[in-house]
């Protein structure tokens, strides 16, 4: 495809995101070390990511985390008055963008379209699919809530689910596309909130100033966006993206303050302490139910 030199236009535009928004935290930074030139320089080249996106390659899932992380941005590095500069900045960029982008224009209005138009045994669309996998997921889960169904069971639960149904209803994925749903079939409650754990541990371990943060920050928060529409973790390149943006960045981050690496340490033990707490107690309901 014509400006997808990334593999494919999803993976481009996630990490075309975390280039505006890594691009965005070393601009600050230049910006208050008053290296002004390098500052513009930095926020011209996020603005060709950004348009990139907006005019060229555009994944659904941007139009979800490009405002989530703008929004975290602005208010975690910028205070009220910046935040609600850069705010009203991108309203105008993306206001300017709709009428002159028919590729734009095109993307939004075929999925509200698609989302309007879904019935079970309607013909399968990009996001018909997405909205019936969810169902069918909720659905299996139910099945066995606690533990799951065991790692690799997402096929067979959604071919049994598919027998008999026609439509997009029909269809026997692999991939609920849902980073929650994906963990739950196979692993329950319990590996859902394993997951949960080890995303609360990444966000408390950026939460700081400095670039390697910021910029680790954005990783984990784009990771878990793109997790409620894709399974992000079990997708080669984004799976590995997120480890070494969490592996470098955290190293990084870590060796410069070894005082937050303690912190981090100490807030590790405590999320595994409360996590164990968590499983002896839900071990006890059961064993009480179970007599």
């Amino acid at each position: 495809m014509i400006g997808v030199p990334i593999k494919d236009y999803i993976a481009q535009s996630a990490m075309f995101t975390l280039c505006i928004f890594g691009l965005a935290e070393a601009a600050l930074l230049a910006w208050r070390k008053a290296y002004r030139g390098v500052a513009l320089a930095l926020i011209l080249l996020a603005i060709i990511f950004l348009a990139n996106i907006l005019y060229v390659a555009t994944s659904r899932t941007a139009f979800v985390a490009v405002p989530v992380l703008l929004v975290l941005f602005a208010f975690m590095r910028l205070g009220w008055k910046g935040a609600a500069g850069l705010l009203v900045a991108m309203m105008v960029f993306v206001a300017a963008a709709w009428p002159t982008s028919p590729y734009l224009r095109e993307r939004v209005t075929n999925l509200l379209e698609e989302v309007e138009g879904y019935q079970p045994s309607a013909a399968s669309t990009s996001a018909g699919e997405r909205l019936e996998f969810w169902r069918k997921s909720v659905i299996i889960i139910a099945d066995a809530p606690v533990f799951g169904h065991g790692t690799g069971s997402i096929r067979e639960q959604f071919r049994q689910s598919a027998v008999g149904h026609t439509g997009v209803a029909g269809l026997a994925s692999t991939n609920p596309h849902n980073q929650i749903f994906a963990i739950a079939i196979q692993l329950g409650l319990v590996g859902t909130l394993v997951l949960f754990v080890m995303w609360v541990a990444h966000l408390r371990l950026f939460c700081g100033p400095g670039l390697a943060t910021g910029i680790g920050l954005v990783v984990v928060v784009q990771n878990i966006v793109s997790s409620f529409f894709n399974s992000s973790l079990f997708d080669f390149t984004h799976g590995w993206l997120y480890v070494w943006g969490v592996g470098v960045l955290g190293g990084m981050m870590l060796h410069q303050s070894p005082d937050a690496g303690a912190r981090f340490d100490a807030s590790a033990k405590a999320m595994v302490s409360r996590l164990k707490m968590s499983f002896a107690r839900a071990g006890s309901l059961f064993r009480r139910l179970g007599n």
